[in-house]
């Protein structure tokens, strides 16, 4: 992925209503994140990172920001009730979550009988920009991290290491995670393009 945001740098790489991302911004954007998850958050490597939002053009930059920094993407159902919310992060052991403000609030409710330390909150609609902000506590505005300006550490990704913690929907009973390496998710591309 980093090879086509060099590639295709000025192109765009998503729309989202009316906003629009280049695949440099993109890259830069994600390396920010990750960067910030790793130096502000106290993540390292193979932690899990839930994201709870609907379709923004802060998701992909959310999915490639935590895989970049070499933790795991853990996909949140923003419907989710409280109870449901619960049991995803519990079991998963998610560390941080990248949220929409409107599910706060059955984040709220379940908050403090989860690991999560860190709560990102991502921006509704096109206001996705870096702007240097303050964290409030252990809550940080996502296009603070943005404004990130320390080196993304070293990190070292394999094959073998898990990508995605992906679970089920939960209709025989509660949802189970499934994992997805690195692996798996570069042989689902390299299939496609046969």
């Amino acid at each position: 992925m980093a090879d086509d945001c060099r590639r295709f740098g000025a192109r765009v790489a998503l729309r989202c209503g009316s906003e629009e991302l280049s695949y440099a911004q993109l890259d830069a954007y994600s390396e920010r994140l990750a960067a910030y998850l790793r130096s502000h958050c106290g993540l390292i490597h193979g932690d899990r990172v839930a994201v709870m939002m609907p379709n923004l053009t802060a998701y992909p930059v959310a999915i490639l920001g935590i895989l970049r920094a070499g933790l795991v993407v853990v996909n949140v159902n923003p419907f989710y009730t409280p109870r449901e919310l619960q049991h995803q992060l519990q079991d998963s052991g998610a560390k941080a979550i990248v949220i929409a403000r409107p599910f706060l609030p059955a984040l709220h409710e379940v908050l403090a009988d989860t690991d999560v330390e860190t709560v990102m909150v991502a921006p509704m609609g096109s206001a996705l920009c870096p702007e240097p902000g303050d964290a409030d506590g252990a809550q940080v505005q996502m296009n603070a991290a943005l404004a990130c300006t320390e080196e993304l550490p070293s990190t070292s990704i394999t094959p073998t290491d898990n990508a995605f913690l992906q679970y089920t929907g939960g209709t025989t009973g509660p949802s189970k995670g499934a994992t997805l390496s690195h692996g798996n998710i570069l042989a689902k591309g390299c299939l496609e393009r046969l």
